[in-house]
C-alpha cells in the first residue's frame, strides 16, 4: 500500500513538473478598426484597437500603455495610458487605442512632416507606427510586452474626413 502511494506520487510529481513551464509573453497580432474620429485644423484623433494573443493557461490584467506614434518614422506623438483590462487565459485580447495631436505642430517639427508627407501624396499613402510597450499583470508580477507595428494609411480616407 505504501510503496503504491509512493510510486503514485512520484508519477504526479513528474507529470507537475514537466506539465509546468514558464509563462510565456502575450504578443502583438494587429491593430483593428483604425479610424479618424476627429478631424480639424487645430485637432486630429485617431483610435483603433490593438489585437494580442495570451498564449498562457493563466489569466491577467493590462495596467498601463506607452507609445510613441511616428508618421513616416519621425515622432508624430508621445501616449501613455492606465488601463484595468482583463486578459482571458489562453485567448485574444484587445486593447483600445486613442491618439489626439495638433496637426499645426506638425509644420514646427524637424523634417517637416506634412512636407515629407506631401512628397508621398503622389502614391496615396503614409506609413503610421506604433512603437512601445504595453505593461500587464501576471500573478501579481507585471511584465511588459514590447509592441513595434507599423500600418499603411490611405489618404484618401483622411482627405474624406475633412469635408
Amino acid at each position: 500500500m505504501v510503496k503504491a502511494k509512493l510510486a503514485i506520487g512520484c508519477v504526479l510529481l513528474v507529470v507537475f513538473l514537466t506539465s509546468c513551464s514558464k509563462p510565456e509573453l502575450p504578443y502583438f497580432l494587429h491593430l483593428e478598426n483604425l479610424q479618424f474620429q476627429k478631424s480639424s485644423k487645430e485637432m486630429v484623433e485617431l483610435s483603433a484597437l490593438a489585437v494580442y494573443h495570451n498564449p498562457n493557461p493563466i489569466k491577467g490584467i493590462i495596467t498601463r500603455s506607452a507609445f510613441e506614434i511616428y508618421l513616416d518614422d519621425q515622432l508624430l506623438a508621445e501616449m501613455e495610458q492606465k488601463l484595468s483590462v482583463n486578459v482571458a487565459a489562453s485567448s485574444d485580447f484587445s486593447i483600445p487605442i486613442s491618439l489626439k495631436f495638433d496637426p499645426s505642430e506638425l509644420l514646427k517639427k524637424e523634417g517637416n512632416i506634412l512636407l515629407n508627407a506631401a512628397k508621398r501624396l503622389l502614391n496615396q499613402e503614409l506609413e503610421l507606427r506604433y512603437k512601445g510597450k504595453l505593461y500587464l499583470s501576471f500573478l501579481g508580477k507585471e511584465v511588459a510586452i514590447p509592441v513595434d507595428y507599423r500600418e499603411k494609411l490611405e489618404l484618401g480616407e483622411y482627405i474624406n474626413t475633412l469635408n
